[in-house]
């Protein structure tokens, strides 16, 4: 080989490792994007699970209240029936 096809292939070669150093430099700067978006889905999830816990306190609290209350309202329903039954004793009774 001669002196100047030594040269274009040192010339294509230098070609070919800009190219892929430029290639490298573009796939590290895409990898550091998408690192800040999975920070940023990752700081969401949790911010979203955190919102869900809250919210399933909240949920079992109300529930526990409408127990409490359903128990109210069976204990009014049993005394309006004991009423009821009381008042049909006594129209039977007079």
């Amino acid at each position: 080989m001669s002196r100047q096809a030594d040269s274009q292939q040192l010339k294509v070669a230098l070609k070919e490792l800009k190219l892929s150093r430029e290639l490298c430099n573009q796939l590290t700067s895409e990898r550091e994007e998408n690192e800040k978006i999975l920070l940023e889905a990752l700081e969401n999830n949790t911010k979203l699970k955190s919102e869900l816990s809250a919210l399933h306190l909240q949920y079992d609290c109300i529930i526990e209240e409408r127990d409490k209350l359903q128990i109210i309202i069976d204990g009014f329903d049993q005394c309006g029936a004991e009423y009821e039954n009381t008042l049909k004793r006594n129209s039977i009774l007079e």
